[in-house]
């Protein structure tokens, strides 16, 4: 039988000798400066995602302002145009009446309207008066009042202080 010094546990196979190697510092410092190069590469990409991110939304925004500006405008165009209608209307309606009021002004009209709407008569020559209206025919009192107003009001401030 076997003694306990001789029994063999687990693989009879031969284990290699393992002897652990240390890299490099070459590959140390290029596998750094790679990972370094990765990591540049990396923010540079998150950077520039970033200023297209909002470049896109200044672009938004000042399409969205120029599209508002063009509807004020647009409404403002359309009050003009109301407003210009309007104008041209009153402007006829202001000629129609000059018309009717040159019309109205002619002595022929006034005596058809004062004969056939009015039916008022005309005058004969002995009906006729003339009077001279070039004349002051009316004194001017309102200047006096005024002043016997201005010295009765100082008189009776006067009168009532002494």
């Amino acid at each position: 039988m076997m003694s306990k010094e001789n029994m063999v546990r687990g693989n009879t196979v031969l284990a290699p000798q393992y002897e652990p190697r240390e890299p490099d510092r070459k590959q140390q410092e290029e596998l750094r400066r790679a990972k370094e190069v990765q990591k540049a590469n990396r923010e540079k990409r998150v950077k520039n995602k970033a200023k297209l991110i909002m470049n896109i939304g200044i672009g938004f925004i000042i399409g969205l302002t120029i599209i508002y500006r063009y509807g004020i405008l647009y409404n403002i165009r359309q009050e003009l145009t109301t407003v210009k209608g309007q104008v041209m209307a009153v402007s006829k309606e202001n000629e129609d009446l000059k018309v009717v009021l040159a019309k109205s002004r002619s002595i022929d009209d006034i005596e058809k309207v004062a004969t056939e709407k009015l039916h008022m008569v005309r005058a004969d020559r002995n009906q006729v008066v003339y009077s001279d209206l070039t004349k002051e025919n009316f004194k001017n009192t309102s200047n006096k009042n005024n002043e016997e107003t201005e010295v009765g009001f100082l008189q009776r401030i006067i009168n009532k202080l002494f």
